[in-house]
């Protein structure tokens, strides 16, 4: 029951009871003395377990009182026509939604379980990867990674929904490629010289993510091509809240309370900044907060109808009444 392994295993299979299901494992395994006091192990193992075709290996050697400076070697190959199982397999939410068709994975670690494991993953499916490639270590604090970490996907929607995580907006599609150099350790992923692009319009910057009251919560300085406010807004009020003809003000009442996806802390800097249909304003500079009670802009600086934008504002969901207030100055304007 004190095995990390097992208990991971045990919580994966509790959230996703058909990861090992008609499950068949040959195994193979080897020890022999080496004849300078260390012993060599051989650990190699196939089959299929919930539908996932798989291959793994361990090799090592080393002395029994020393096992935290034996050199090991481990691979994991699997595969499945449904990727679904392979992200319950990593521990990730995993909802049977059928959206994200076949995938193949393959880990490759080397090194030692004290000074730290050379580690390569990767996870490809159709238009999809993500990808790390680093050090791994255990610490008395518990688990660390460094390097480098890479996402592409011509749609990541389905993998998005796949994971129970819903934004505001979702179904029009959201092709995104990213990389970052990522440090894990202590309940805190901090994402450096973060590139790419999100439909076509480039994010770049450093980023801290935890989970903070339950959501994820970013913190740091992101300059984009674009931001627009209307996902938040509909995150704070409710997607009814903003459906409507076009010529009337929608009905629907506010929903009793904010439901971001996740809270955020952000410096932004941005080309275009968009308020839904309502206004858009250029090379703009904010800092942006997003929690459960709502929307705050602070700092802001941008570019207007001819002229210079400044000011702050909030927008609150109390208790389903909307709330905004705001200090705004338009200098020199056309």
């Amino acid at each position: 029951p004190d095995n990390a392994v097992l208990k991971g295993l045990a919580g994966r299979v509790a959230a996703y009871p058909e990861l090992f299901q008609n499950a068949r494992i040959d195994l193979v395994t080897s020890a022999a003395a080496n004849g300078d006091g260390t012993t060599g192990l051989a650990v190699s193992a196939q089959g299929r377990a919930g539908g996932s075709a798989f291959s793994a290996s361990l090799s090592g050697k080393g002395l029994a009182d020393r096992l935290l400076e034996a050199p090991v070697s481990v691979t994991f190959n699997a595969g499945n026509t449904d990727a679904t199982a392979l992200l319950a397999l990593y521990g990730l939410p995993a909802l049977p939604l059928g959206m994200v068709g076949e995938a193949t994975t393959d880990v490759s670690a080397k090194g030692t379980l004290g000074g730290g494991m050379a580690t390569s993953f990767n996870l490809t499916g159709d238009d999809f990867k993500a990808g790390f490639d680093g050090m791994i270590a255990s610490t008395p604090q518990g688990a660390t990674a460094k390097g480098k970490v890479s996402l592409e996907a011509a749609d990541l929607e389905p993998w998005l929904m796949t994971t129970g995580i819903g934004l505001p907006g979702l179904g029009t599609g959201m092709s995104t490629w990213l990389a970052a150099d990522a440090d894990l350790g202590n309940g805190l992923l901090v994402l450096s010289g973060l590139s790419g692009a999100i439909n076509e319009a480039a994010v770049s910057g450093d980023v801290n993510v935890d989970v903070t009251d339950g959501l994820p919560h970013l913190a740091g300085a992101l300059a984009l091509d674009e931001l627009d406010l209307d996902p938040m807004a509909v995150a704070v009020f409710g997607d009814q809240a903003f459906l409507g003809s076009g010529k009337t003000w929608p009905t629907a009442p506010f929903n009793q309370m904010a439901s971001p996806p996740f809270t955020a802390e952000l410096d932004l800097t941005t080309a275009s900044l968009v308020a839904g249909p309502l206004a858009t304003a250029y090379d703009a500079a904010l800092s942006l907060k997003l929690d459960q009670e709502g929307i705050r802009v602070s700092d802001l600086r941008a570019k207007f109808a001819g002229g210079a934008l400044s000011g702050l504002f909030e927008l609150k969901n109390n208790d389903g009444t909307g709330l905004f207030s705001g200090q705004l100055k338009l200098a020199g304007a056309d």
